[in-house]
């Protein structure tokens, strides 16, 4: 059984562009962009950690896993070295797991998530795989301000088979970009491809 996955986003500011493409858009039409995967070690180097020891960034994870009402935190153990966050336990529901991912994904000062050790009420996790990406990349996002989970949504999100599908509309061609940039630097992503609309007047 396969899980497909949905995230709706809402884009902000500047972000540091890795790698290069090309946008194609016209006046209200649409930006077609298809990015190969950057190497880990790029992914690294944009995402430097906030000065946030270990101990800090697992506090903080803890603290807001029990203030949200998607999580029971007593069933997932949180842990982190080096600014790699490790999951583990099991989630009651793939919500549930999807929230925590995000919610320790968007936590400043982490660089990388392991959830290898994270399960779904017993199932494993090539299952939930499409979750997990959707997941990561929401987090990121809010970690490095590319959106405010408070502000309007325009983007739209959706993950199947490791293949990232983003569609929706932008300021900009440099919002394209960041939104490509971070979605093309999470694990396991085979491909992104990109269908959005730039406001008129703004290309």
């Amino acid at each position: 059984m396969k899980f497909q996955t949905k995230a709706t986003l809402s884009l902000a500011t500047s972000f540091v562009i890795l790698g290069s493409f090309s946008v194609n858009a016209v006046e209200e039409g649409t930006t077609d962009i298809l990015i190969p995967k950057p190497t880990v070690a790029v992914v690294m180097s944009s995402l430097q950690p906030s000065g946030m020891d270990d101990k800090s960034i697992t506090a903080n994870i803890n603290k807001r896993y029990l203030i949200d009402p998607r999580i029971n935190s007593s069933n997932i153990l949180v842990s982190t070295e080096n600014g790699v966050v490790t999951l583990s336990g099991t989630a009651n529901s793939i919500e549930q797991a999807s929230a925590a991912i995000e919610i320790a994904g968007s936590t400043q000062g982490v660089l990388d998530i392991n959830t290898t050790h994270l399960t779904v009420g017993g199932v494993a996790q090539p299952q939930f795989a499409d979750t997990i990406i959707t997941s990561r990349l929401r987090g990121v996002y809010v970690r490095e301000k590319v959106y405010q989970e408070s502000a309007p949504a325009n983007v739209n999100i959706e993950t199947k088979d490791g293949v990232v599908y983003i569609t929706g509309t932008v300021e900009n061609a440099e919002q394209a970009r960041q939104v490509m940039e971070l979605a093309k630097a999470i694990p396991n992503v085979k491909r992104v491809e990109s269908k959005v609309s730039i406001k008129s007047g703004n290309q």
